[in-house]
């Protein structure tokens, strides 16, 4: 299970003498979007135009293979700006790689993948 931190903001005054200071706090709040420090990720989706359930996980330079509750279910994928190269078998063999702006993001049925993605690892 993975958390899902969104970004709401919340504007804070505070007055000193005749002087307000406005400041920013964001705020994160259960909205599905990840939180992954900075770190390359992904998130799988089991609809097309990133829909429906999501698999996220962050991506180091080892292979992932998908557990078996969303092996070979994903419609659309998010990079989240990063190439991630994403496999159609697990240990990653039969490697595509998903490179930011390519098509087969909101359709992996674009590129041949939908329903085919057994396991991934960076470009």
């Amino acid at each position: 299970m993975s958390l899902r931190f969104g970004v709401s903001p919340v504007v804070i005054m505070a007055g000193i003498g005749t002087s307000f200071i406005l400041c920013c706090l964001w705020v994160g709040a259960v909205t599905g979007a990840p939180y992954s420090l900075g770190r390359p990720h992904l998130t799988l989706y089991d609809h097309e135009f990133q829909k429906g359930e999501r698999y996220y996980q962050d991506v180091g330079p080892k292979c992932y293979n998908i557990p078996k509750v969303f092996d070979d279910r994903a419609s659309s994928i998010d990079t989240h700006h990063t190439c991630i190269k994403v496999c159609t078998e697990r240990d990653c063999r039969g490697c595509y790689n998903m490179r930011p702006g390519t098509k087969g993001h909101f359709s992996l049925r674009e590129v041949h993948l939908n329903d085919n993605i057994s396991s991934f690892t960076q470009c």
